[in-house]
């Protein structure tokens, strides 16, 4: 919500936020490079999302420790739907630092925090295994004095 403004959804409110204030562009300066930034949010959005944080992380870190009955099997086979999406970004990161090209954008920060979530899973749930691209990419941005204060303190 910002005066008589009001958007949801991530990557709507991101945009906003970016394009409102004040600071660095995080969306690239060309048209290819937006569209690029665009295409992999999507892609996030419709086959990493409901699998990484909808299948698993949302039972596993919200669901579970609150005492509430989670489908082991059902979360398992989410990790592996999340992985196979998250092979489609590893491929397209051997070959470029960011999701958009040689700086992090609006995508790259969108698909982050289900990485990082996911650090503290094991077995079968954990759905970031095999995945060297994302792993150099998430390590680039991880070490980002920007996302190391945005984490929450433990």
């Amino acid at each position: 919500e910002h005066g008589d403004f009001r958007v949801f959804e991530a990557f709507a409110v991101m945009r906003y936020v970016d394009e409102a204030f004040s600071g660095p562009a995080l969306q690239p300066a060309t048209a290819a490079g937006r569209a690029l930034q665009t295409q992999w949010a999507s892609c996030y959005g419709d086959y990493v999302a409901p699998h990484a944080i909808r299948g698993v992380l949302i039972p596993r870190l919200v669901l579970a420790p609150r005492g509430m009955a989670v489908d082991v099997a059902a979360i398992e086979a989410a990790a592996v739907r999340a992985h196979e999406a998250l092979l489609i970004f590893d491929r397209a990161l051997a070959g470029s630092p960011y999701l958009a090209g040689d700086s992090p954008s609006l995508a790259d920060w969108l698909v982050l925090p289900a990485w990082t979530a996911a650090s503290g899973l094991t077995g079968a749930e954990r759905y970031t295994d095999g995945l060297p691209n994302v792993k150099a990419w998430a390590g680039r941005l991880n070490v980002r004095p920007s996302f190391a204060a945005a984490l929450p303190h433990r």
